[in-house]
């Protein structure tokens, strides 16, 4: 008797995350400088798409909102997000640009990116793209700075996506994920508030809070999380771990041990965990911990995804090697 095999069709699934953002290929060195390098190793990164990936990836039905170029990198792009599971449903193809680029590298000072986004697809987002998503499907909407950074279009796209999913009843979270290669800082932080008064979840690092609370000690960052008046505000410290403040309540994470090889991805890799966590009812101390576990793996090798786990991935194992 043969086995049987059952095939899922996500599209009779409920979608559990929108998000909205921009593809982009990375060309890493792997370690060495650009300028010595001899052969690139090609990924596909982005904030978003690395969020969407990594939750697909732990069994959650994602989808992708953005645009890429009608070139081999839109379509290597495409093709990774759909051998992820990612629905690419409403992620359009423009023929007018290029998909954008980013090349990584290894310096004296740690990994530096160097980014080729200027008039590329993703900088084309617009209201209109977001004005008839079905977001009363979505059961969370996530959205980050990345994509409000790429220019007005985008920002006014990300704001209208919060907006109109919170008053759906989704649930909202935003990573202030500021790119200062991409936008001034005033835009950053306006854009930050513009979107965060929609958020249920406020993501950000130790960098992006200080920008925002204007002072980068913890007393200064602590007054700016209760001013934001948000349900549940992350802050990420610089070398791991995280303070927290849900309605009222403090809470702090240690930093658990880890190696640092590649820390481009470790922010959304801790968006993962802290997401999965909350659209499967943990606590904010779980969601806490978990974001914080996948990012310590995840900045273990190189690559912004390459180590985002699978749900198998996730149950308790012996410490050692698999054989």
């Amino acid at each position: 008797m043969g086995t049987k095999i059952t095939y899922v069709n996500q599209g009779d699934r409920p979608l559990d995350l929108l998000t909205i953002g921009e593809p982009i290929v990375c060309l890493d060195t792997r370690g060495q400088r650009l300028d010595h390098a001899t052969t690139l190793h090609v990924s596909l990164g982005g904030a978003e798409c690395n969020v969407a990936i990594g939750l697909a990836r732990l069994g959650l039905r994602t989808s992708l909102v953005g645009r890429i170029g009608d070139d081999p990198f839109g379509r290597a792009a495409r093709r990774r997000l759909l051998a992820e599971e990612v629905d690419v449903s409403h992620l359009a193809i423009d023929d007018a640009v290029p998909t954008a680029v980013l090349f990584k590298e290894q310096t004296f000072r740690g990994v530096e990116v160097h980014y080729r986004r200027a008039g590329c697809a993703g900088s084309r987002i617009a209201l209109a793209d977001v004005e008839t998503l079905p977001v009363e499907q979505a059961r969370a909407v996530h959205v980050t700075g990345v994509t409000g950074a790429l220019g007005a279009g985008p920002r006014a796209a990300v704001v209208r996506l919060a907006q109109r999913a919170s008053a759906n009843g989704a649930r909202v979270s935003l990573d202030a994920n500021f790119r200062l290669k991409l936008a001034a800082v005033d835009e950053l932080v306006d854009m930050f508030h513009a979107v965060s008064v929609h958020a249920d979840d406020v993501l950000m690092g130790w960098g992006d809070a200080a920008l925002v609370a204007g002072d980068d000690a913890e007393e200064g960052i602590r007054s700016m999380m209760v001013s934001l008046d948000r349900p549940c505000v992350v802050v990420k410290r610089p070398a791991g771990g995280a303070i927290c403040l849900e309605r009222g309540r403090w809470l702090s994470l240690d930093a658990p041990a880890a190696t640092v090889v590649d820390p481009v991805g470790a922010g959304d890799a801790f968006a993962v965990g802290f997401l999965y966590e909350r659209l499967n009812g943990g606590t904010t101390a779980t969601a806490l911990a978990r974001g914080a576990t996948i990012a310590a793996r995840v900045i273990g090798i190189h690559g912004d995804n390459a180590a985002l786990p699978y749900a198998a991935d996730l149950a308790p194992t012996r410490a050692g090697v698999a054989r």
